[in-house]
């Protein structure tokens, strides 16, 4: 097994901002149904966002920059629920007076969406939102699921004994959650969804990110959680990191078969060239090139080769694969494919009959074409060592 510095910093995990919220009659008033029929005192349309969670833990900088100050700030809401519907986006304040201990989710009582007569009728005082709150200086935005007690009494009754009796606002945490929602066997168009993890989603946006047709359609027949353009730019960001880390990796087995005298001298090629069409290259008299394609995901799942890498692959000079895969915080696994140039000929063959001015911009290659070597597994250390990568 080999150890290894890692080699590209990793950004640290977005905290998450999830609060589990058992509506009581001031909050119900944030529903225009609930606050036309309802005799509370005063004119509250607003969700009480309490203190001791959304002010102390999620937004401590936040709240002491806000003291002394009365505080009303935009910020996008979209709730889901009580039933599988369309998400329902309005704009609302979070606000805060100077004389009050609670912060509100506040502004004019929601009604029901214009296509969906009746979507909020049945609430009652005790169901429950669960809001996620996205800005990491300040709240920008905000979603709501709301579970109703008629609608899904087990998921209901599993966030009802999350809550001390003392209690009307907790945080909760995504696996926490994703555990109750499991326990629950919530369906899979359940709005749930969409506060929590989603591999299966993960991977499809892998794929479709790149340009795999069986992806892109399991993206259209998706009827669970909503795909958004952050999920998008989200496994964009996720796929370059995965991708430098994976190329660190891939860097320094080579430069280990290098050290033990199963390769020649290892240059890494990207480092100095982003352009280049390979990552990596070996020196005379054993030269050949060596392309890193990484994954958080098993071996077998497809990889993008690009129009250059093709052709430079199909080229004179030996261009193998370095296939980095089930990659972690603790390492990776890699195997490195025989030389392609064979499929790459034939891709670029094939690519000669399009029509004329037709480019392929690149490829979606599936691992089970190609030739591979036994896999390594490459475990990172606890503490760095002392190598340092020739230029």
């Amino acid at each position: 097994m080999l150890a290894f510095r890692k080699q590209t910093e990793r950004p640290s995990t977005v905290p998450s901002r999830i609060a589990v919220k058992v509506l009581t009659v001031s909050d119900m008033t944030f529903f225009d149904v609930f606050f036309k029929r309802s005799n509370v005192g005063g004119n509250q349309k607003s969700i009480n966002l309490n203190a001791d969670i959304f002010a102390k833990l999620f937004y401590p900088d936040y709240a002491e920059r806000a003291a002394g100050r009365n505080i009303k700030d935009a910020v996008s809401v979209v709730i889901l629920g009580p039933r599988p519907g369309h998400p329902y986006q309005i704009a609302r304040h979070i606000t805060k007076g100077t004389s009050y201990k609670n912060w509100r989710l506040n502004g004019a009582a929601v009604p029901d969406p214009e296509d969906e007569a009746g979507r909020f009728d049945h609430l009652a005082v005790g169901d429950i939102a669960i809001l996620e709150f996205f800005g990491d200086a300040a709240p920008e935005s905000v979603k709501i699921v709301i579970v109703s007690g008629v609608d899904d009494p087990l998921l209901h009754e599993q966030l009802k004994n999350e809550m001390p009796s003392t209690k009307s606002m907790i945080a909760i945490s995504r696996d926490r959650l994703s555990e109750l929602a499991a326990r629950s066997a919530v369906a899979g168009n359940h709005p749930i969804h969409v506060l929590l993890d989603d591999p299966e989603l993960e991977e499809i946006l892998e794929l479709a990110h790149l340009g795999t047709e069986p992806a892109a359609r399991r993206l259209k027949e998706r009827t669970g959680k909503p795909l958004t353009r952050g999920d998008l730019k989200k496994a964009q960001d996720r796929a370059e990191r995965v991708g430098d880390d994976g190329e660190a990796l891939a860097f320094r087995l080579l430069q280990s078969l290098a050290d033990a005298g199963k390769l020649t001298p290892v240059r890494w090629t990207a480092k100095e060239d982003a352009a280049a069409s390979w990552d990596f290259e070996t020196a005379a008299p054993g030269q050949a090139r060596y392309d890193a394609k990484s994954t958080t995901r098993k071996f077998e799942t497809p990889f993008h080769l690009s129009a250059a890498e093709t052709a430079a692959a199909a080229g004179d000079i030996p261009y193998h694969i370095v296939r980095v895969y089930d990659l972690t915080e603790d390492g990776a696994k890699a195997r490195i494919s025989q030389p392609i140039k064979e499929v790459a000929t034939t891709i670029l063959a094939w690519s000669e009959k399009l029509p004329p001015g037709v480019l392929p911009v690149g490829f979606t290659i599936d691992p089970a074409c190609l030739q591979w070597g036994q896999p390594a597994e490459i475990i990172r250390p606890d503490e760095p060592d002392d190598f340092t990568p020739p230029l």
